[in-house]
């Protein structure tokens, strides 16, 4: 069976560690603002599981800084969209990837 891994490491920086790497970069696949209120059941879980994610992520980025040097790059900035909401996904991958590389080229030595 196959799941997606944000199923048990949404920010998988611990086993980044434990297959050796000595410097781990992470960029967040979502943000933890809080955002607009949730209008609904759906908002509400979507909010809920979004907590909890950042939480984890936020414990185990803690956590690898003690075995590595961790570097965590902004969230990309999106509009409040759904996570079921797939439609954006080349528009967002491409302001990831641009907002990435300027923060590697301002803050790489």
């Amino acid at each position: 069976m196959l799941v997606d891994g944000g199923m048990l490491a949404n920010l998988p920086v611990s086993q980044a560690i434990e297959l050796g790497a000595t410097r781990v970069y992470a960029l967040p696949a979502m943000s933890n603002g809080v955002g607009s209120l949730p209008s609904g059941a759906i908002d509400i879980m979507q909010r809920s599981m979004m907590i909890a994610t950042a939480a984890l992520a936020q414990r185990d980025l803690d956590e690898a800084r003690g075995c590595a040097e961790v570097f965590v790059l902004p969230v990309p900035t999106a509009a409040q969209l759904s996570m079921f909401d797939f439609g954006e996904t080349p528009v967002l991958m491409e302001g990831a990837y641009l907002a990435a590389a300027a923060w590697l080229r301002e803050n790489e030595s």
